[in-house]
This record gives C-alpha cells, structure tokens and sequence, in this order.
C-alpha cells in the first residue's frame, strides 16, 4: 500500500478512533479534576493527532545540519533518508 496522504497512516487512523473513547473517558473523571485534568486529556488527545499531520507535511523538508557536530548530522540524514524510504 502506498500512502499519498497522512490519512492512509494507520497511526493516524488508530490516532483519531481514540479521541471519541478518550473524549467520553475524561467527562467520567471527578468534578474536581473536570477543568483542569479533562482539558489536558482533550488537548493532549488532539495534539498527538495534530503532531501526526504536521510530521507527515514535513516528510519532505530535509533536516537542518547540526555545526557543532557534523558525524552526528550524518548519521542523522542517513537514518533520515532510511526512515523516509521505509514508511513514507
């Protein structure tokens, strides 16, 4: 299967199946942590998918070298040019 958009991830998928079960979850906790532990449960809920399409739309922007280290940059690319390879 080839992915053409970060909607065939299936971490994405698996990502957005959970924000209905965690949304419900969290209206469940006690009144006293409904303002302050059920809005960080939400927005971290959100994020995590948020932070699935933003890394998708960056699979193509090369990595920023790194001057104080340059066999650490390489090695970097290297591992970056693999993981774009293998999944995207």
């Amino acid at each position: 299967m080839t992915v053409k958009s970060y909607r065939d991830l299936e971490v994405y998928q698996r990502a957005r199946k959970l924000i209905l079960p965690v949304y419900q979850l969290a209206e469940q906790l006690p009144k006293d942590e409904k303002f302050d532990l059920r809005d960080q449960i939400r927005r971290a809920c959100k994020s995590a998918v948020d932070n699935i399409v933003e890394g998708y739309s960056h699979k193509d922007t090369p990595t920023k070298p790194n001057h104080s280290g340059g066999s650490q940059w390489v090695r970097q690319m290297k591992w970056s040019s693999t993981w774009n390879k293998s999944f995207c």
